[in-house]
C-alpha cells in the first residue's frame, strides 16, 4: 500500500462531515459504507484564525477510512462561533468540506483567492503541519480544506488508513493514535 501522501494533486483525501452527534453518525457510516474504525480526539488549539479573527479551536473529532477517502465527522465542543458551528447554524448537519491533496499550500492558497474563494482560516495543527480553509461554497456547496502535513500528519493517516484495510468490524470507535 502507498501512503495517502502519494495521491496525486486534485484528488477528493477527505469528506468531512459536521455533526451533533459523532457516535451516532459514526454508526451510520459503518452501517451504510463500511468505513472504520474511527479515532476520536477532542481538539483544542490555540493560535488560528476564523473569518480574520483570533480562534481557538475546539472540536470533537472522529476520523475514519472507507477505502482511500478519509471520512471526518467533527462536533463543536463548545458554542463559541467557528467555522464549524457556521455550517450547523446555517444549514444543520452535513457536508462541511473536502479536503484537496495540493502540493504546495501557499500556492494553493493564492490559487483559491485568485478563483474568489477567500481564506476563511485556519493556523498550525501542533506536530502535524498547518492548514486552511477556503469559501467554496458556491462553487461547491461546502468548504475547501487545504492541509500541509509533516511526516507525522501523513504517518497518523496512514495508520488510520492500515487500520481499515485490516478491520474486522470490531471496535467502532477508538482512541486517537498518539503523537
Amino acid at each position: 500500500m502507498s501512503s495517502l501522501r502519494d495521491m496525486p494533486r486534485g484528488t477528493v483525501l477527505q469528506v468531512c462531515h459536521v455533526v451533533h452527534d459523532i457516535e451516532k453518525h459514526v454508526n451510520t457510516w459503518v452501517r451504510t459504507f463500511g468505513a472504520g474504525p474511527f479515532f476520536r480526539a477532542t481538539f483544542q488549539i490555540d493560535g488560528h484564525t476564523y473569518r480574520g479573527q483570533p480562534h481557538r479551536v475546539n472540536l470533537h473529532v472522529a476520523v475514519g477510512c472507507v477505502g482511500s477517502t478519509i471520512v471526518e465527522l467533527s462536533q463543536p465542543a463548545d458554542d463559541a462561533p467557528s467555522l464549524f458551528r457556521e455550517v450547523l447554524e446555517s444549514r444543520g448537519e452535513g457536508l462541511h468540506h473536502y479536503w484537496i491533496q495540493a502540493p504546495s499550500f501557499d500556492d494553493e492558497i493564492a490559487r483559491y483567492a485568485a478563483a474568489g474563494c477567500e481564506y476563511v482560516g485556519g493556523g498550525d495543527l501542533p506536530r502535524m503541519g498547518r492548514g486552511a480553509f477556503v469559501d467554496t461554497t458556491r462553487t461547491l456547496g461546502c468548504f475547501t480544506e487545504l492541509l500541509e502535513l509533516n511526516h507525522m500528519g501523513w504517518s497518523l493517516l496512514d495508520q488510520m488508513h492500515v487500520a481499515h484495510l485490516t478491520w474486522d468490524g470490531r471496535d467502532r470507535i477508538r482512541p486517537y493514535p498518539a503523537f
